[in-house]
Formats: C-alpha cells, sequence, structure tokens
C-alpha cells in the first residue's frame, strides 16, 4: 500500500508551532514522498457521539434498568467486560432468553433531530445478535427495524 505523506507546505512559515511541538517533529524542508508498507488490516475510527437514552422515554431509556445502549452490551459480550462475556440483565443479573434489538432508534426522525441514517447500525447490531447467540445458544435476539441498510450505501 503507498501511503502519502503529509506535507507541512511552504504556506507555513511564521513558526509559530515550532514553539508548541516538544517533540521537533516539524520539519518545513519536507517534501512529498510516498512511503510503502505491508499491514495486514487498516481501522479507520472516525468516532461518534452516543443518542442520550433520555431522549427516547417511550423505549423505557434512563428509566428501566435491562434497557441499553449498543455500547453498554457490547461491554456485557466482552470478556473483559463486567460479567466475564457472560450476557446479565442489570436488573436481576440473569440470562436473558430473549433480546431485543431497536433499530433507527434517534435517527432517521426529524421529530428527535437526526433525520438522517448513521449507516453503522445495521451491520453492528447484526454482529451484536450473532455474538448474542454464541453467547446464549437458547436464546433468541429480535431486530426491529425501519428498513436494512448493510450494503455500501453513501460510499
Amino acid at each position: 500500500m503507498r501511503i502519502k505523506s503529509m506535507v507541512a507546505g511552504e504556506k507555513l512559515k511564521c513558526g509559530a508551532c515550532l514553539k508548541f511541538c516538544p517533540t521537533n517533529a516539524i520539519d518545513f524542508a519536507q517534501t512529498e514522498s510516498f512511503v510503502e508498507e505491508h499491514v495486514g488490516a487498516i481501522v479507520v475510527a472516525t468516532g461518534f457521539d452516543l443518542f442520550p437514552q433520555t431522549r427516547l422515554p417511550e423505549y423505557g431509556g434512563g428509566q428501566v434498568p435491562d434497557v441499553i445502549d449498543a455500547l453498554a452490551f457490547e461491554r456485557l459480550l466482552a470478556a473483559s467486560g463486567p460479567t466475564g462475556g457472560k450476557v446479565k440483565r442489570p436488573s436481576d443479573g440473569q440470562e436473558p432468553r430473549e433480546v431485543v434489538f431497536v433499530q433507527c432508534a434517534g435517527s432517521r426522525d426529524p421529530e428527535h433531530g437526526m433525520p438522517y441514517c448513521s449507516k453503522i447500525c445495521c451491520m453492528y447490531t447484526a454482529k451484536q445478535a450473532i455474538l448474542y447467540k454464541h453467547r446464549v445458544h437458547h436464546g433468541q435476539p429480535y431486530v426491529f427495524y425501519i428498513d436494512i441498510r448493510g450494503g455500501r450505501q453513501g460510499l
């Protein structure tokens, strides 16, 4: 894979940034270069903000202890998580026989202020439902959705 290096460029001539760089990593004489690296994978982590559960009272968000967000469920599935990878309800510590995933909660709804689709939830939920079945073999996941957007929309 070829990766183009960042070029400092001639436009940055004031030098003010040099005072604030403790590692002396700024090189105004740097020119464009290409570096070839052999890697097994590239992870692009763009980040995101969670939609507050309290803005979804119709699902019990922030009121019912067993209504959790996807990141909390991810932690329950993780071997390094608070339950050691065992799926347990927050309310009583019991293993849930059924788990419901609600898609598009907080998105694609102008009333909640998020009229767009995040394009991530569908595949993320599919992964979590599969992992839930790996942990709770007799369990039943249910996924409620407007539609599934698991392809390459918007790419």
